[in-house]
């Protein structure tokens, strides 16, 4: 069973009024209907996306303390402020991350592809073929030898 709008508003409401709440928290709320992992992870999600930490129930209550004592004024060292706004941020789900870099890929061709078809980089081809045919370069000089490893033209034969 998908979860609901509704129970997914009701869950979001109950917590709206907390910046960090327990998994055991989270668990009292959460109706017996939200089985599947997918569910439970639809769930997560949009705590996440609401700004509401979750933290194991072990943790100490001082750590809540502390995060709602600090405010931005209170942070003067670059380093804290650097990592308390990139805890804020979620991290990317396997999918996503394929998915993105699939993206750049794509995105990398099409760049390659229209640049290659400009009048600029036509002629600065054009030129190059030009000085190979008279002989004042050669290929080699031209294309990079070096596998990514980093073995170069002697070692690729």
């Amino acid at each position: 069973m998908a979860v609901s709008e509704e129970i997914l508003d009701n869950i979001l409401t109950q917590l709206a009024s907390k910046s960090l709440a327990t998994y055991y928290e989270l668990n009292q709320i959460m109706p017996p209907s939200i089985m599947t992992t997918g569910d439970i992870d639809l769930v997560l999600m949009a705590i996440t996306e609401k700004g509401i930490s979750l933290i194991d129930d072990k943790e100490d209550d001082s750590e809540e303390e502390q995060i709602q004592e600090t405010t931005a004024d209170d942070i003067h060292d670059p380093v804290r402020m650097y990592l308390s706004e990139m805890g804020s941020i979620p991290l990317l789900t396997r999918e996503r991350e394929v998915e993105l870099a699939k993206q750049i890929e794509l995105y990398c061709k099409r760049f390659r592809m229209r640049l290659l078809q400009s009048q600029v980089a036509i002629d600065k081809i054009s030129n190059l073929k030009k000085s190979i045919d008279k002989n004042q370069t050669t290929l080699d000089k031209l294309i990079r030898t070096t596998s990514p490893s980093g073995i170069g033209k002697e070692e690729i034969k």
